[in-house]
């Protein structure tokens, strides 16, 4: 509870926020295009995830956000190893 208090943890909450902030703009992007027909091409894993959402009410928007950013960390955890 003592790391709550220190600038580190606001740094990591302040850059989750952003990350966080950034997904729900690209899920509303992707959303937009997909019900408008503007996109055409592979459908990559959000594409998928949104579709979930829609046949499964309860793989809510915050789902959809945090499996995105657990993995969009999992690939740059990855990518720093090569």
């Amino acid at each position: 509870w003592i790391y709550n208090f220190t600038q580190s943890a606001s740094e990591e909450l302040q850059q989750k926020k952003r990350l966080d902030d950034f997904t729900k703009r690209m899920i509303k992007k992707r959303r937009e295009e997909l019900e408008n027909g503007g996109f055409s091409g592979r459908k990559s894993l959000l594409d998928f995830m949104i579709e979930i959402s829609k046949a499964q009410p309860d793989f809510t928007e915050q789902d959809i956000v945090d499996e995105a950013c657990t993995f969009m960390l999992a690939v740059s955890g990855f990518l720093r190893l090569k």
